[in-house]
């Protein structure tokens, strides 16, 4: 209605003092959220919930792994799993990095850019593998993401930070245990309000 509060994203044009936007796009902000605080996450937050409700269907008792869980998405997927009763491994790139994912209820934490965090992995599941990993880097992790997730479990590449993977050939998902890879968008999980 008129005069209220909302927020929005995946709406082109926002960065203006006036914004035309669908109502079907809006979503009402609490009086006691801040538009600042509303704007800021809406895209991060509605992605992590999309990507472990709708995507990874992340339960309790699950295993999961979480790259660049430093970041805005990262740190909101690590809270969320932690919350639902699911165990969190989490790659950063730097000791910093790594203690904001800690903060956040990360259970381990390891590196990214020594190529190790896959064998480190293996070691802290016994050699099971996670049953999830949330995967925003794409190049430099995608291939030791495989081999750091269980047989038939789901590896969720959600951005391409390092840069796409280009040479990848389906037999590699087989190989390594009958892997589900997928590439989801917000935007297909949000294109209407019942979704």
């Amino acid at each position: 209605a008129v005069g209220e509060r909302v927020a929005w994203c995946l709406s082109w044009g926002s960065y203006a003092q006036y914004a035309l936007v669908p109502v079907s796009r809006l979503a009402r902000v609490p009086e006691a959220l801040g538009l600042d605080v509303a704007a800021a996450s809406l895209f991060q937050g509605c992605t992590a919930q999309y990507l472990l409700d709708d995507v990874a269907q992340l339960q309790s008792g699950m295993t999961c792994l979480v790259h660049a869980a430093s970041g805005a998405i990262g740190q909101l997927l690590v809270q969320m799993a932690t919350g639902r009763g699911a165990r969190v491994l989490a790659t950063t790139g730097s000791r910093d990095k790594a203690e904001i994912a800690r903060s956040c209820g990360a259970d381990e934490v390891f590196g990214y850019g020594d190529g190790r965090f896959a064998d480190d992995v293996l070691v802290a599941t016994a050699g099971r593998g996670v049953d999830v990993t949330f995967d925003a880097l794409g190049v430099t992790t995608l291939r030791d993401s495989f081999r750091a997730t269980r047989t038939r479990g789901v590896v969720i590449n959600y951005g391409s930070v390092a840069g796409s993977l280009r040479d990848l050939d389906p037999v590699e998902l087989g190989e390594a245990g009958s892997l589900w890879l997928t590439r989801p968008r917000l935007a297909d999980y949000i294109a209407d309000r019942q979704a």
